[in-house]
């Protein structure tokens, strides 16, 4: 219902135009060609505000007709599910945080003590097999042994180094911890982790909308309770630098007004007159409504022209209103 309003009030406006421009076509016919003064209204450029994630309407800080400065807060939709997720991302983080840990500590001391102690076995039979090869060997050249237990024993004495030469590596591998590229990959890990978390908390944030600019209320989409879709405005600002006035010169006009121009601003409620600078001249006429358009009235064609006030003039005019623009004395 909201919506099918401001549908309604935007084509009476646009209706409003129509009628000034027919009201300025007719006159330009009846005023002779020294007059200066022209009929306008007008126009305001609106900031339609919305938020880039949907939820409904929790909270409306705003009414109609408010004046809000920049940051000031507008409006604010449910928090979930953005708050659920920003947790579940976090748990996520520290899960990564943790594995990238142990990964970089090594093994756990009960790991390394129990191969400390395989290696300490391992050296013990290392140092018995080399004792037994030694004798083994002055044995043999005493002629006491035969050569066969002699490479007996220097079999066990070289399967005895290699186990202890295994251990002393895999205890060495343990103390380090995991291989470079494993580290590498968490790293990685932890890295997208802590981007999904500063995501989450954007998107978290996104349900409290503020002001940008400075500017009055205008109007209000959205009613607490409803939904608010992805992209759709649930406050409209004007903000005043925005305000501007429209009004249309003949042909033979135009040329003579130049963007910078000061103009003399009047309306039924104004107390007093305003100035105004041209800021706008359009490049293409605009013909009079086919109802009057006729061979004997090409010579009335309009040109679009647009005048900023000073911001602190703006708050004595609102959108639709027609005015009376004054040019003064034109150039010849």
């Amino acid at each position: 219902m909201i919506r099918l309003k401001h549908v309604f009030m935007t084509k009476l406006y646009c209706q409003i135009k129509k009628i000034f421009i027919i009201s300025v076509v007719f006159t330009l016919t009846a005023c002779n060609s020294n007059e200066t003064v022209f009929q306008g209204y007008v126009e305001g450029e609106y900031a339609y505000i919305a938020s880039v994630v949907s939820g409904n309407l929790t909270q409306r800080l705003v009414n109609r007709g408010d004046q809000v400065v920049v940051n000031q807060p507008l409006f604010v939709l449910d928090p979930q599910p953005e708050t659920d997720r920003l947790s579940q991302a976090k748990f996520q983080l520290t899960q990564a945080k943790n594995q990238l840990f142990d990964l970089q500590k090594g093994a756990r001391f009960t790991v390394i003590e129990n191969i400390q102690a395989q290696l300490e076995q391992a050296q013990a039979g290392l140092d018995f097999a080399q004792k037994t090869f030694e004798r083994y060997q002055v044995l043999y050249r005493s002629g006491a042994i035969d050569k066969g237990r002699l490479d007996q024993a220097r079999s066990q004495y070289e399967q005895n180094l290699q186990a202890v030469n295994a251990i002393d590596a895999q205890l060495a591998e343990a103390k380090l911890g995991a291989r470079e590229n494993q580290i590498m990959a968490q790293k990685a890990a932890v890295d997208a982790a802590e981007a999904i978390v500063k995501q989450a908390q954007w998107m978290l944030l996104q349900k409290s909308v503020r002001a940008t600019v400075n500017a009055q209320v205008f109007d209000t989409l959205y009613e607490l309770g409803e939904f608010v879709e992805v992209g759709h405005p649930v406050i409209v600002l004007l903000p005043p630098h925005k305000i501007k006035l429209i009004f249309f010169v003949p042909e033979k006009i135009v040329s003579k007004i130049t963007v910078g121009d000061e103009v003399i601003v009047d309306c039924d409620s104004c107390k007093n007159s305003y100035k105004a600078k041209v800021s706008f001249i359009s490049p293409s006429a605009e013909f009079t409504p086919p109802v009057i358009f006729s061979q004997a009235s090409r010579d009335k064609l309009v040109y679009r022209i647009e005048a900023r006030m000073p911001l602190k003039v703006t708050k004595y005019f609102h959108p639709g209103q027609p005015i009376d623009v004054a040019i003064g004395d034109l150039k010849k």
